[in-house]
């Protein structure tokens, strides 16, 4: 059990370090202005003719799509699964955290960088802000990351689990790609959230439990709290069996 769980470890920290190393290098080739004939290219793609017809059924469409990856809509989905008893210690939580990271970090590097949004947006659409990375695609990314890992691990039930990992796995390229469809970001930008958003959901995923039991451990120490620690660690074994 040892050996698997340092294998696992080994495997997922091999991982964050690749698609760091690939984002540093993709980073600095992306603002350089490398990938612009590229990211152009593939705007005209995915647009068609015409553009993103502003006000069209693919328009709204793309918008709907886009309102799904926004983080007051995804903060709530986190503070649901808190609040639910099953779901709060298993996944509720690190869920939270991971989301509340994303765009928190998203926001830092946006300013490192400070790129600007495209220079192609038809209508009058338009996002705010900066441009590198897509918050949109960072946060889902890292949300479907921590989701996949979850029912890789705790869902035995292969019949449930592959449909939904498949599901996860096609969220983040389905709202990342609608906001290029939207003018707002480059390809490139999605492709960098995707990287980082993995990375996080990685790292939240393997790190959050042992913080979290240390946590625990901490605030087990005052018993006049004990209310916010049944809330955020579960009843104690030793407390269920004396009752």
């Amino acid at each position: 059990m040892q050996n698997t769980n340092k294998r696992k470890n080994i495997i997922a920290g091999a991982i964050v370090a690749s698609l760091l190393v690939f984002w540093a290098i993709w980073t600095v080739v992306v603002l350089t202005g490398g990938l612009y004939g590229f990211e152009r290219s593939f705007y005209s793609l995915l647009v068609g003719e015409g553009g993103n017809r502003y006000y069209s059924y693919r328009w709204y469409l793309a918008r709907a799509v886009s309102f799904g990856g926004n983080v007051a809509v995804l903060l709530w989905v986190y503070l649901l699964l808190v609040i639910i008893p099953k779901t709060r210690h298993r996944l509720g939580l690190k869920l939270l955290v991971a989301g509340l990271l994303a765009p928190a970090l998203n926001t830092i590097i946006k300013n490192i960088f400070r790129r600007p949004r495209p220079d192609w947006t038809y209508g009058d659409f338009s996002g705010f802000g900066l441009s590198y990375p897509s918050g949109h695609a960072f946060s889902v990314a890292t949300v479907a990351t921590v989701l996949i890992l979850f029912l890789l691990t705790e869902v035995k039930n292969k019949k449930i689990s592959v449909p939904l990992i498949a599901v996860c796995a096609f969220m983040p390229l389905v709202i990342g790609f609608s906001r290029v469809f939207l003018g707002v970001h480059y390809v490139t930008d999605s492709i960098a959230g995707f990287s980082l958003g993995i990375v996080l959901g990685i790292s939240v995923f393997m790190i959050f439990p042992v913080v979290w039991g240390k946590v625990g451990a901490w605030l087990a120490k005052y018993p006049k709290i004990r209310v916010v620690h049944r809330f955020l660690f579960g009843q104690p074994a030793a407390a269920r069996e004396t009752e």
